[in-house]
């Protein structure tokens, strides 16, 4: 105790699963929170020295939909709709609708996205970069969406485009 009778308190600080940068986490990399072990709020540390070095196991849905607002800030007059899928995959794919704006071909559009998002891919690992061959291109209105508020459904769009994304990752199954 101090004179003033206040008790002085040392202890450790938590980390909060606040303070974890989810954009330099993806595809399964829970977390790693420096050279501490343990868990904390669920996130289970790396085994690997540098965090996210190891091959992804579950796409974190968060890094898809920060891919997704990326391409819709930077693509917005080129794409009217895109998706992110690639669960169990390698690395992500971009399912993307053309808007009506866009008067390039389907090959110039996936050019044209990977040029705009150079800079958000600078900040990635290499399996959680997009690359042209991973930018499908479809019509616009064929992306499996809900009846009620028509969001694009992830999910369904990995069913329907399976063949698709097989021969995309060469035949790599989906875990």
């Amino acid at each position: 105790m101090s004179r003033s009778g206040a008790q002085t308190v040392t202890s450790t600080p938590a980390i909060s699963s606040s303070r974890l940068n989810l954009e330099s986490t993806f595809l399964g990399v829970e977390g790693v929170i420096g050279s501490r072990s343990g868990v904390v709020s669920g996130v289970t540390p790396s085994k690997s020295p540098r965090p996210g070095a190891h091959r992804p196991k579950k796409l974190i849905i968060d890094q898809l939909r920060l891919i997704e607002d990326n391409v819709r800030t930077t693509c917005g007059e080129l794409v009217f709709e895109c998706v992110v899928v690639g669960n169990g995959r390698p690395s992500p794919a971009l399912f993307v609708e053309a808007s009506e704006r866009c008067t390039i071909d389907s090959e110039e559009l996936r050019g044209e996205i990977i040029r705009r998002m150079k800079q958000f891919h600078s900040r990635r690992f290499i399996h959680e970069q997009i690359t042209t061959e991973h930018i499908v291109v479809v019509e616009r209105g064929t992306l499996p969406r809900t009846a009620t508020k028509g969001n694009v459904r992830r999910q369904a769009v990995e069913d329907q485009y399976k063949e698709l994304l097989d021969s995309i990752y060469g035949a790599v199954p989906k875990s």
